[in-house]
């Protein structure tokens, strides 16, 4: 039987780390949840009268994927869509798709500024306040790039809500600190539906960063591997 060379060995032990790494990423195409609960207060969106506030959903299949929630298989998550809806405890199956640069970058700046760049945070606010933070990510994912921030006008508009509500929702989209040196890992949920079954409420959520120390080994393995073939002076380790 032909003997693996320690340096094919050691590459198989890295693709093995790497794989597994990134294995969630792939197979995280698709997340299927069930909405528990939804805190937040009565709202003016585009002049229909709606809930706004936090969703907690719950995922057993793949419980530690999304940020927040008070167990551990529950996440939490903003709406980004005026148009489906949702009932409580339906269980849903969303795509994973990315927000376009510009949306993801004000949205993360808006949550690192006033939630520690962690959604899990908006659990402790208030429910007036978590549906102000709502108003802010509908205007956020509707009008960057159309207008200026002015939940009074442009592509949505919050008219009609409770004003101290609404003053919030504005101060919560001004005062940003400096664009976060990376991504926080804000990801959209969406349902498209079809023509026979309408789609379901699409999210914003957070996914769990992997662990830098998991990552860490792995560029180990790979400095392991580079230092022994340059002592070895590109000559082949044969396995005992």
């Amino acid at each position: 039987m032909r003997r693996l060379s320690t340096r094919s060995f050691v590459y198989l032990a890295l693709a093995a780390v790497l794989g597994g790494l990134t294995l969630g990423a792939a197979s995280a195409a698709t997340v299927t949840a069930t909405l528990t609960t939804v805190e937040g207060v009565a709202v003016k969106a585009n002049g229909e009268s709606v809930t706004a506030g936090l969703f907690t959903l719950q995922d057993t299949a793949d419980p530690t994927a999304y940020v927040g929630g008070s167990s551990s298989t529950d996440f939490v998550a903003f709406c980004v869509d005026l148009h489906d809806g949702i009932g409580l405890n339906e269980k849903v199956t969303w795509d994973v798709r990315s927000f376009s640069q510009e949306v993801e970058g004000a949205l993360s700046r808006m949550f690192s500024t006033y939630l520690g760049g962690s959604l899990a945070n908006a659990s402790s606010l208030g429910n007036g306040d978590k549906a102000a933070m709502q108003l802010a990510v509908w205007e956020i994912v509707y009008d960057t790039g159309n207008s200026a921030y002015d939940l009074g006008s442009g592509s949505f508009n919050a008219t009609g809500t409770d004003g101290q509500i609404l003053n919030q929702a504005q101060d919560y989209l001004t005062g940003w600190a400096a664009s976060p040196s990376s991504s926080i890992g804000l990801k959209k949920l969406v349902s498209e539906g079809t023509c026979c079954k309408p789609g379901k409420q699409d999210l914003l959520v957070q996914a769990v960063p992997l662990p830098a120390a998991a990552w860490l080994f792995g560029s180990g393995l790979l400095g392991v591997v580079t230092v022994g073939w340059r002592k070895k002076g590109g000559a082949r380790l044969e396995a005992s």
